[in-house]
């Protein structure tokens, strides 16, 4: 459970970042990527293939900000990377298919209450750390 609270941390963290400088604090991720890697070998809590399919997701993250040009943020896959080390590849899903649908909810919000516009750009990361918290409370 101690994972489901560090990850929440780090999105906090992150997300003030990005909501602040439209950027993430990767020194934080890359601390925490580390750290989950030798976690994860070291207590065996995770098989190799939740690990490699929570690092896939971020993965697979990364190559959507290239492929878009980074309209999806290079840093947001990073981020995704160390959540999957720590939370595998079922959780790091979850946590990205729930900060999905919170985005859509929230900016579909936004646009129809012309508080948005379609080429406008917002940190992704703050729903990030709302679907972990949501994941913790559910």
């Amino acid at each position: 459970m101690w994972k489901e609270y560090y990850v929440a941390a780090l999105l906090f963290l992150n997300g003030v970042w990005d909501w602040k400088k439209r950027e993430v604090c990767l020194p934080s991720i890359l601390v925490s990527l580390a750290a989950g890697l030798v976690g994860a070998c070291w207590y065996q809590e995770l098989s190799i293939r939740e690990l490699a399919g929570g690092l896939g997701i971020g993965v697979g993250m990364m190559v959507l900000a290239f492929l878009t040009k980074g309209a999806v943020g290079l840093g947001d896959g990073w981020l995704l990377c160390a959540t999957g080390v720590l939370l595998g590849m079922a959780g790091n899903f979850e946590l990205l298919l729930m900060g999905a649908v919170l985005c859509a909810v929230v900016l579909s919000g936004g646009l129809l209450l012309g508080k948005a516009r379609w080429k406008d750009t917002f940190p992704f990361v703050p729903f990030l750390c709302a679907a972990q918290l949501l994941r913790i409370l559910l």
